[in-house]
């Protein structure tokens, strides 16, 4: 699933050795979803639009720092994970005007996702997630979180186990 994903990275404010094809690897084929900028004396903050886990990233970037002889400490931050916060102003206009143009850019490059009510009826698929699969997803979203439908799903499963 693709996502923003946050990227503090600490040191030089400018790229630094292979950094840009890294950048360029997790935002795939569209870079215009990635917006760096730099901060004085501390490093950079990069808004990228990906489908990579920060797992993945703060690998990347790790096998960029070895290669180059450069550590290239990292935090990643997936900014649709339950709890995730960020006031952007105390960062500077900057960060606040990055988050909304990478929010412009990727409302333009990505289709949204058709409504239910827009599928025709006898092309509609209904799954039927088991009691683990929504455990799962209630432990990766939360509870509050569930569409209506699996949150019913889950009521229907929770009473016939009982």
């Amino acid at each position: 699933m693709k996502r923003i994903v946050l990227i503090f990275r600490f040191g030089k404010d400018a790229p630094v050795g292979n950094e840009l094809p890294l950048l360029a690897a997790i935002a795939g084929c569209n870079s215009r979803l990635a917006l760096g900028i730099p901060v004085p004396d501390k490093g950079m903050i990069t808004l990228i639009y990906t489908d990579w886990s920060p797992t993945k990233i703060a690998e990347g970037f790790y096998e960029v720092g070895k290669g180059t002889g450069d550590r290239l400490p990292v935090l990643v931050m997936d900014t649709t994970s339950p709890g995730f916060a960020i006031n952007s102003e105390d960062f500077g206009p900057a960060v606040g005007k990055a988050f909304e143009l990478l929010t412009r850019e990727i409302k333009k490059a990505v289709p949204p996702e058709p409504l239910a009510e827009d599928i025709p009826v006898d092309t509609r698929v209904e799954v039927k997630l088991s009691l683990d699969q929504l455990l799962d997803l209630v432990s990766k979203v939360g509870l509050t979180n569930l569409s209506n439908t699996e949150r019913s799903r889950l009521d229907e499963l929770s009473k016939e186990s009982l």
